[in-house]
């Protein structure tokens, strides 16, 4: 502010200097923003984790912050401008604007920076689960044989299935889609009605069936690539050409389960 000067000043009001009004507002500011930031992770803590990372709550998050700095800054001018008119609803609007117009370049620069950070450290991750992936296919192991059955409330949506023809699982409203391979190496989707949630909890006890979203179960027997982009990992499967999905709130426990 005190070296770009980017809005009309009308010294006349001042009642200290320019640089003294600039390091004012500068310290108020840094004050407004951190404890913004404090606020937001107490009250809203799953707003904030990193996780759960989208370009459009980091640009939500600086919104209220900017439009706090704003308040402040109207407020402020009773201390440092000699107006009568300074705390009217025009100078109210007038401070939000200039906080907006002002912030925009620093919170478009920030949050660009946090899109490469998480773009370059999750396409790093997953380059490195990549080629573990890719070693395990070209090793000689088969999935693990187990006959399982999926409890329903009703009794036509109840389905067996051996472990390891199990693919993987996918939300569609109140149903759910099973992916498995048959005798012929074939797959097969079947459709009943169930809830992702009672499905992983009965297939807990096999290890390498993980959920990854809260729309897909995977077995990751079946993974033949991992790809990274901000939002997690990108899986593609053994014979089919869907990309699944790793969102960020699930990438702790994929890469747990992968490295083990």
């Amino acid at each position: 502010m005190y070296l770009f000067k980017p809005f009309d000043i009308n010294y006349e009001e001042h009642r200290f200097s320019f640089a003294v009004i600039a390091l004012i507002f500068g310290v108020v500011d840094s004050i407004v923003f951190f404890l913004s930031i404090i606020l937001i992770q107490k009250l809203l803590p799953k707003f904030v984790e990193e996780s759960k990372w989208t370009v459009l709550k980091e640009l939500g998050l600086w919104a209220v912050i900017l439009c706090s700095i704003g308040i402040a800054n109207f407020f402020l001018r009773e201390l440092v401008y000699v107006n009568p008119q300074n705390l009217s609803l025009d100078y109210l609007l007038e401070e939000i604007t200039h906080s907006y117009l002002f912030g925009f370049l620093v919170a478009s620069l920030l949050t660009l920076v946090n899109l490469v950070y998480l773009v370059l450290s999750t396409s790093h991750k997953a380059s490195d689960w990549d080629t573990v992936v890719h070693e395990i296919n070209t090793s000689i192991r088969q999935p693990k044989s187990q006959s399982v059955t999926i409890e329903a409330e009703s009794e036509q949506d109840i389905i067996s299935f051996d472990i390891a023809d199990f693919i993987f699982a996918r939300v569609d409203g109140n149903y759910v889609e099973f992916y498995l391979k048959d005798e012929q190496k074939n797959i097969n989707r079947y459709i009943k009605r169930n809830t992702l949630k009672r499905i992983e909890k009965q297939l807990r006890p096999f290890k390498n069936v993980i959920r990854v979203h809260r729309s897909f179960l995977i077995n990751i027997d079946y993974i033949t690539s991992v790809q990274g982009n901000a939002q997690g990992y990108r899986l593609t499967i053994d014979g089919l050409e869907e990309v699944i999905p790793v969102s960020r709130s699930y990438i702790h426990s994929f890469d747990a389960v992968l490295s083990s």
